[in-house]
Parts: structure tokens; sequence; C-alpha cells
């Protein structure tokens, strides 16, 4: 079973849009247990692809979030090996 999304990611989403604010609400949320796991990764990716307005903040958050996940949290440590390059652009 998937983790549903909390309901102040799926507000965003329904809203198709991030702002700042909205932004430091993600990193409280998807950092809450101090990393950033599958559920959290697939919901940044659902977050990005449908909300069409998005500030600044939301995407180097993106961007460092996923970095951490991909780079630091999934095997192999430290870098992205030819599986997880794919998944990740996909």
């Amino acid at each position: 079973m998937q983790n549903p999304m909390p309901p102040a990611l799926e507000a965003m989403l329904s809203a198709k849009a991030i702002r700042a604010e909205d932004t430091l609400e993600l990193r409280r949320i998807l950092y809450a247990d101090n990393r950033i796991g599958d559920a959290e990764a697939g919901w940044l990716f659902r977050l990005n692809s449908g909300c069409a307005q998005k500030d600044a903040s939301f995407t180097a958050f993106f961007v460092e979030a996923l970095t951490d996940y991909i780079v630091f949290q999934v095997n192999p440590e430290g870098y992205i090996n030819e599986a997880n390059a794919l998944w990740l652009m996909k």
C-alpha cells in the first residue's frame, strides 16, 4: 500500500501552485524524520509535475531533497549508479 500524500501537499496539488511559504511547509513535513524516503521522493515528483506555478524556493528544495535522497539515502550511498540514474530520468 502506498503512503497517502499528507493533506497539506494534496492542497498544493489541488491549487496547482507552490508558494514560498509552502516550500517551508514541505521542508518541515518531508524532513520530519530527518530523511527523504521513497514516498517523499514520489510526492516531490507529483508536486513538481502537477503544479504549474512554483516559487523558485521550491525548485531549489526539489533539487536539494532529491539529491539528498538519491545520493545519500539509497544504495549505493555516495554516488548514483546506472539504475538510480535511469529512475531519476523517468
